[in-house]
């Protein structure tokens, strides 16, 4: 199997392909999508989007909720000043990884984690009034989406699964947010 990176650069788009029997930068000229060539960068694209659209909302329809699922309703208050405290920032920062990935902002977490002791106080600060104001970024909630080869044929756009890259502070909060959530269940 191999990886297949796909990104548009000047309107165009390049492969490269991390395979035995691969060129490593092949150019996409066309792709298939139900035994359909589709050629043209922008053609491209949105196939890949309504490839990727429709296998999301298929799962979607799927998936059936029970009816013991939280509901909306707030069912328990927690009123704690600091619930992002800084010594977890810190045991969520050591264990994180740096990459050179990048969400919407393009800010790879390569450059957070190497500034963090510069800049983890405004994180801190950040986060507590995420917390406290019950409002998350914008840009928080859009994904860079990255088609990936899975195995097979790199011009049959169904041997694709998509990777979600979001913004390296968005990464850290929800890692915080998981970190609490583990201390309740512990508790």
């Amino acid at each position: 199997s191999g990886k297949c990176e796909i990104t548009s650069q000047n309107h165009g788009f390049s492969i490269k392909a991390e395979d035995v029997n691969a060129n490593p930068n092949v150019e996409a000229t066309h792709i298939n999508l139900n035994d359909k060539t589709i050629e043209g960068d922008e053609n491209i694209a949105e196939s890949f989007a309504n490839f990727f659209t429709e296998k999301t909302n298929k799962i979607i329809n799927e998936c059936k909720i029970s009816d013991d699922v939280y509901n909306g309703e707030n069912l328990l208050q927690i009123y704690d000043e600091n619930f992002m405290k800084l010594d977890r920032l810190d045991r969520v920062m050591q264990k994180f990884k740096k990459s050179k990935s990048f969400g919407y902002d393009r800010i790879p977490s390569i450059i957070i984690v190497d500034l963090y002791d510069e800049i983890k106080h405004l994180l801190h600060d950040l986060f507590q009034k995420i917390y406290h104001t019950k409002m998350v970024p914008f840009q928080w909630k859009i994904a860079r989406v990255i088609p990936l080869l899975k195995k097979g044929d790199k011009r049959s756009i169904s041997n694709y699964r998509p990777i979600s890259n979001i913004c390296t502070v968005a990464k850290i909060f929800e890692r915080l947010i998981l970190s609490r959530l583990n201390e309740f269940e512990e508790n």
